[in-house]
Parts: structure tokens; sequence; C-alpha cells
């Protein structure tokens, strides 16, 4: 859900997350924790403030991603938080390797700027207070997230450098996206052969959170393979090329009877209606449920079609790629694409972007 928005970029969190600030604010408020010298209620507070600070330094962390990413011209969807760290979301890479790999070090370069600002900070407080237990918290946990994030694996932003220098290398950012994933890949591994080392060895916690850490990072690989290698190429088509060519149109005084027997004996999922080359709606499957206990027979498909006002169209000049995502936020199995002058130029399918990514991939 989103929380906040920072500078235009929507602020989101993931269920995830709520497990893990319930999970912090449990571990510092300990006896055994950085605020062991309070009583539980000003530890619990206490924890509870740097939990909160410390994500706002999550937040600032992916902010710096943001900003150097306007420079090059690429927009932010939104800024994700969950239970291993934060994400933002770009609507693509950046155009060069340099630009990928400037993208890539402002988070870290930022949290390790803030570790250092809350270490110099740290000896303004007394030793022994809750001010000073914070920022000395703050301070190790920035260095460490910074460190963390140099991990050369997806979708750390080491993962991303590491693209970015095979892309440079190779001159092929397909080719650079395989060989990081490979990286990432075998860091996952050895990631989870130490989890289980450390099962083994009997400690439990550790082991567990890092073979779970292993798990996000090889599925996270996966997850960038896909999308760049497989989906990627559809950036390179436009929608008119990918259109499967419009049945023939009902007539806006065609009966739900009538249309309901003819789609069903066609095997069509949506049929345009239209009067001349003019659109004027689509009926699909799922509007026949609108007649709720009217009778088919005498009502017009025009009466439960969804209209052309209402539709989410897809413009011609749309990038597959965007049609793609369109589409799986949409929850539709098809979309229509429209130009300017109203005419439905086809649908948009979802066998249609699959039969496309299969011949990308081959």
């Amino acid at each position: 859900m989103q929380v906040a928005r920072a500078f235009g970029t929507p602020v989101r969190i993931d269920a995830s997350w709520l497990f893990i600030f319930a999970l912090l604010v449990w571990t510092l408020s300990s006896a055994q924790g950085p605020f062991a010298m309070a009583t539980p209620h000003w530890r619990i507070a206490a924890s509870v403030v740097t939990v909160i600070a410390l994500f706002v330094c999550v937040v600032a962390h992916e902010l710096a991603h943001v900003a150097v990413a306007r420079s090059f011209g690429i927009h932010t969807v939104d800024i994700v938080l969950f239970a291993f760290g934060g994400v933002s979301r770009m609507e693509k890479v950046g155009a060069t390797p340099a630009a990928e790999a400037q993208i890539s070090v402002a988070g870290p370069a930022l949290s390790l700027c803030l570790g250092i600002i809350c270490a110099l900070a740290a000896p303004i407080f007394p030793a022994n207070s809750l001010a000073f237990g914070i920022v000395t918290y703050l301070a190790i946990i920035n260095v460490a997230l910074a460190a963390f994030n140099f991990l050369p694996a997806y979708p750390m932003d080491g993962g991303r450098l590491v693209h970015a220098l095979a892309w440079r290398m190779t001159r092929d950012r397909m080719r650079a996206t395989q060989l990081a994933v490979r990286v990432s890949t075998a860091a996952g591994a050895l990631m989870g052969a130490a989890g289980l080392a450390l099962l083994i060895t009997g400690y439990v916690v550790d082991g567990v959170w890092i073979a779970l850490l292993a798990w996000f990072i090889i599925r996270s690989a996966q997850t960038e393979y896909i999308a760049d290698v497989q989906i990627g190429p559809l950036a390179s088509v436009r929608c008119a090329d990918l259109v499967d060519p419009p049945s023939r149109a009902f007539q806006p005084d065609m009966t739900s009877a009538q249309a309901l027997a003819q789609m069903i004996g066609t095997r069509r999922r949506a049929v345009p209606i239209s009067v001349g080359r003019r659109l004027l709606g689509i009926i699909t499957l799922n509007d026949f449920a609108k007649l709720g206990t009217s009778d088919a027979n005498y009502v017009y498909v025009s009466a439960i079609m969804t209209p052309v006002e209402q539709l989410q169209k897809l413009a011609p000049d749309l990038s597959g790629l965007e049609a793609f995502n369109e589409l799986a936020s949409s929850g539709h199995p098809q979309l229509p694409v429209v130009d300017q002058s109203g005419t439905l130029l086809g649908f948009v399918t979802r066998e249609t972007l699959a039969r496309n990514i299969e011949k990308a991939v081959k």
C-alpha cells in the first residue's frame, strides 16, 4: 500500500515490511539490545524511533537512485519497501553502461555518507543515552547497507554494476544480462550453502535468514532474466505490429441472445460494437452478467457493452513492452488498439505477446 510520496515518487510498503518492522523493534528492544540501559517502555519507544529512522534512510537510499535516474531522463514508477530493504522501480534501464553504473552507485554512496554523518554526530550525545544508541546504530546499519548493496547479485546495486561492466565489455546488453544473472545465481548458491552450513552447526536463526536471502537473490536473478532477455525485446515492437485483426463487428441493435450465441459458436471472447468504422464499444462474455434477470432476446448489445469511453485502450505507437505491462495490470486477456480517429485496429492478446516473446528467444 502507498504510505507517502517523496518528490513526486509514490512510496509503497509490501506486506513483508510489516513483519520485518515488528521483528526489528522486538530485537532492538530486548534486554540484550543497544538500549539495555533503559526501562522496557523506553527501550520499545527508542526501538520504534530507530526502525522508523532506518527505513527513512532506506527511502533516502532509493531516492538517490531516483535523482540520478531523472538526470538521465528515466522515470521512476515507485519505491517499494519490503523485508530485505527497498527497491526503486524504473520504467527502463539506463541507456548506456555509464548511466546504469551511475544510477546504481548513487544509493550505496548516499548510505555511506549517512553512516559517516551519524558516526560523526554520535559523540555529541552522552555515551549512555538513548540518542547515542540510536545514532550509533544508524551509523553502523547505513555502512552495512552500503556494503550489502555492493554484493554482485541482483537485485542489489552490485548486480547492476556487474551488468553495466559486462555491458561495457561485451557491447551487448542482452548478453550482459545473461552474464550478470549467472553471477547472481552463483552468489545466491554460495550464500545458500553458507546458510546450510550455519544450520548444521547450530546457528539456526542466522542460517534461516541467509538461506532466505539466497532464495531471494536466485529468484530475483531469474526475474531479471525474464524481464530483460525474454520480455525486453518487446520494447522494439509497436502495438500496431502486434494486433490480431478485429473480428466482424456486431451492430448496436443486435440482441444479447443473438450476440451470445454467435460468440459461443465462434469461440470469440470479445467483439467490437460499431457503426461503419466508428467504434462504439466492446462486448465480452463477462458483459452478459449485466443482464441479470432480463430476457436476453429483448436487450440490445449496446445496453450491456463497455462503451469506448470506458475502455482501457492501447495506442498504435505504444511499445510492445508497455502493452505487456498494461495487459498484466489490467487483468484482461486482451486489450483493444484504437487509433486517434477512434478506429479499432484489432486486439493485443496474451497469446500474441507470448508468440512474439517465444520468437525473440529463438
